[in-house]
C-alpha cells in the first residue's frame, strides 16, 4: 500500500495522550473506475494515515493504468482534446475525486485537509465521503481498474 501521509502527528498524539488509551480503526473502500460516485461512511477520530493500492484508466484499451493522481505526460497530452469529458476540468483525467460537504477536490487536497485537522488536534467528524475517477458519467463505460483507499483513524 502506498502511503499518502506520514504518521508523525499520530505518534505525537499517542505520546501526548497515552498509547494505552488509543484505538486505531482502518476504513477502506475500493473505488471502481466504471462507476460514478461511491460512498464511504467514516466513524471519524484523529486522522492517522492514508494509503492506496491499485490502478485505473479513463480508457482501458488506449491508456496505461495510473494511480489516484491521474494521467500525466504524453497520455495527458493525448487526452487534452477530450477535456469536456472530465468531471472536474481543473484536475487530470483519471485523478481520484473526493466529495465532502458538497465540495469536490482531489485526493491530495482531501488528505491535506485531514492532515491539517490532525495537526491542529481536531477530530475528523463522523461523515459520509464520496470518491470517483475524474471522467464524466457518460464516459465511464471504457474505463478499467480500481483503486483501494484506506484511511486510519485513532480514537481516544
Amino acid at each position: 500500500m502506498k502511503v499518502l501521509r506520514g504518521a508523525v502527528v499520530a505518534a505525537c498524539l499517542m505520546g501526548f495522550l497515552g498509547a494505552a488509551s488509543a484505538e486505531a480503526a482502518t476504513e477502506c473502500l475500493t473505488v471502481d473506475a466504471r462507476k460514478g460516485w461511491q460512498t464511504m461512511e467514516s466513524e471519524g477520530g484523529f486522522f492517522f494515515d492514508a494509503g492506496w493500492r491499485g490502478a485505473w484508466s479513463v480508457d482501458a484499451v488506449n491508456y496505461d493504468p495510473v494511480g489516484p493522481f491521474g494521467h500525466s505526460g504524453s497520455a495527458a497530452q493525448a487526452l487534452q482534446p477530450y477535456e469536456q469529458y472530465k468531471y472536474e476540468t481543473s484536475l487530470p483525467f483519471g485523478a481520484m475525486l473526493v466529495e465532502m460537504n458538497d465540495e469536490v477536490m482531489s485526493l491530495d487536497s482531501f488528505v491535506q485537509l485531514l492532515d491539517e485537522e490532525a495537526d491542529e488536534l481536531y477530530s475528523a467528524p463522523h461523515a459520509f465521503y464520496a470518491f470517483r475517477i475524474n471522467d464524466s458519467d457518460r464516459s465511464l463505460g471504457d474505463n478499467g481498474g480500481a483503486i483501494e483507499l484506506c484511511f486510519e483513524f485513532v480514537d481516544y
